[in-house]
């Protein structure tokens, strides 16, 4: 389905969930969760992050694997940001 068209199926949906999202909005995050949703309402689950104003907290001791350390953990974030700024 083209992204316009999904994007008009998908507004109605996230509003009614309670969500005030506009038509803008939805456009710019559907190329990114068309070929992850398999019906419309999984929307609300795929792309529920898009929708609130704020992140809920989380506890950073979860970004450190299993098998390492917060020295490993802080170089691998550094990295993730240079690779995600280019």
């Amino acid at each position: 389905m083209a992204v316009e068209e999904l994007s008009t199926r998908l507004l109605p949906i996230v509003n009614g969930a309670g969500f005030s999202v506009d038509a803008a909005q939805i456009c710019a995050f559907t190329p990114l969760i068309r070929e992850r949703i398999k019906l419309l309402r999984d929307v609300l689950t795929a792309a529920d992050f898009f929708f609130v104003e704020q992140l809920p907290a989380y506890d950073p001791a979860e970004l450190i694997p299993q098998k390492g350390d917060a020295a490993m953990a802080k170089r691998v974030l550094a990295r993730a940001r240079e690779v995600l700024a280019g």
